[in-house]
């Protein structure tokens, strides 16, 4: 697991506005949790499997997936993660699955 730093590695909490627009419509957006950096890695690593696989991550490998791949797992316990959630419905959570929802650019809609 790379050790991510720099400038941009601290991500802000939640506003009191965020939260409360998040209580009112029950999303908020966007939420950053992760840094340029980090998310490239993420990418970087869903793309080697693809390419190793020599397919997409499709069906039932894209729930549970902190199950699936270890480069995924620490995402369960992430600071940031846990902190914005914590900020809209308290500190008590219990993570239960990270499911990705991919959808390439150049799907059709509707496909």
């Amino acid at each position: 697991m790379p050790q991510f730093g720099g400038p941009e590695k601290k991500i802000r909490h939640l506003t009191r506005q965020k939260v409360a627009d998040c209580h009112r419509d029950g999303f908020a957006y966007p939420v950053q949790v992760l840094t340029s950096q980090q998310a490239a890695h993420y990418r970087q690593c869903l793309e080697d499997y693809e390419k190793q696989a020599r397919t997409p991550l499709r069906g039932n490998m894209r729930h549970k997936t902190h199950l699936l791949f270890k480069w995924a797992d620490p995402r369960m316990y992430d600071p940031a993660i846990l902190a914005a959630i914590g900020a809209v419905i308290g500190r008590d959570i219990l993570s239960w699955s990270i499911n990705f929802f991919i959808k390439a650019s150049c799907d059709q809609l509707g496909s």
